[in-house]
Order: C-alpha cells, then sequence, then structure tokens
C-alpha cells in the first residue's frame, strides 16, 4: 500500500523584489498608405501601448527558496541557501508548490540531493542546469514536464528515475551528465 507524505512549510513571507512584466501591442489606425482626395500619401500610423504589471517575489527564510504567487499556487524562481540537500515542501504559507521556474536553481554549486514533490507538476528549462555537485535527484510521482536542459551539465549526476506522471521532456535535458549511468523512464513516454 502506498502512502503520501505531504509537507508544509510555514515562513514569514518577505518581499524581496519585483519582476516587471511588459506586454506591447500596435494597433494601425490606417492602411499602409492612403491617397486622399487631394492626391497626396498618408503614412501608416500606429500607436503602441505598454502594460507593466510588477510581480512581488518572496523568500522562505529557512529554506531559502525564492517564489511568486501565481493563481494561488507557488512557482519557485530562485535559490538563496546554501545546504548540500534541499527538499522542496509541496506547500509555502498554505499554497501549493506547482513550478519550479527556468533557470531557477541553475549553477547552484553546493547542492548535491534534491527532492522534487509531487505537487510540483513543471520543472522548467535549465531549472537545475550547471548544479555540478548534484548527485541525487528524486522525482516524485506528479511531476508532468521537465523542461530543455533542465539538468544539463550535471556532471555528478549518477542516475535518474522519471515517474509515470512524466509526459513531456525537453531537448538536452540531461545534456553534460557525464556520470549518468541509469536512466529509468516511465510509462508516461
Amino acid at each position: 500500500k502506498a502512502t503520501t507524505t505531504t509537507t508544509t512549510t510555514k515562513a514569514t513571507v518577505v518581499t524581496t523584489s519585483t519582476v516587471a512584466k511588459t506586454t506591447t501591442a500596435t494597433t494601425t489606425k490606417a492602411p499602409v498608405t492612403t491617397v486622399s482626395t487631394t492626391g497626396t500619401t498618408v503614412p501608416k500610423t500606429t500607436t503602441t501601448v505598454t502594460t507593466t504589471t510588477t510581480i512581488p517575489l518572496y523568500e522562505e527564510p529557512t529554506l531559502g527558496l525564492v517564489y511568486r504567487i501565481e493563481e494561488d499556487a507557488v512557482i519557485i524562481v530562485g535559490y538563496k541557501g546554501s545546504g548540500e540537500e534541499l527538499a522542496i515542501p509541496s506547500a509555502i504559507n498554505g499554497l501549493p508548490v506547482t513550478a519550479i521556474a527556468n533557470n531557477a536553481f541553475s549553477g547552484q554549486k553546493e547542492l548535491k540531493k534534491l527532492s522534487v514533490p509531487s505537487s510540483v507538476l513543471t520543472i522548467g528549462n535549465s531549472a537545475f542546469s550547471n548544479c555540478t555537485a548534484l548527485e541525487t535527484v528524486s522525482l516524485a510521482e506528479g511531476v508532468q514536464t521537465i523542461g530543455s536542459s533542465a539538468f544539463y551539465t550535471c556532471a555528478a549526476l549518477t542516475a535518474i528515475v522519471l515517474p509515470d506522471s512524466v509526459i513531456e521532456i525537453g531537448s538536452s535535458c540531461f545534456y553534460g551528465c557525464t556520470s549518468l549511468q541509469s536512466a529509468t523512464i516511465g510509462a508516461g513516454l
């Protein structure tokens, strides 16, 4: 009989910085060229509208995780910790951790052992790239998508087990994992 363990981390939410998203839309007010009744050419006119949304970032101080909240879920966007082992919690402040963003842990040289909970559905592009000391990765059943170059040049990684829930792996996901000796691919792929 399988058992499921849910870990919830409660932490003081501290705003660390903000990220700006800019969307630009261009609309044409006239055709490319128009000939007026006097025979002169009128050039195309455009209007550009820029909208900036500020997304607050928070830090979970015990583990050093930097995150944002989207649609009542936590997305891990960075790491300020320094330990060799990290068990990503399934929830922070009562909200589920559902994704690890692009480049979130990229270049973390001290991280050796990583555990990803079942609440995480997506691991972004280059999320753990260049974590050259990373030896052990435990992915719980629930992870569905692993982005391109997610574990790129994790040279110390010796084995990986992809659970049945994984349905998509990006290109070069394990490129440069020169110590990788064993890979178990789940039924979802």
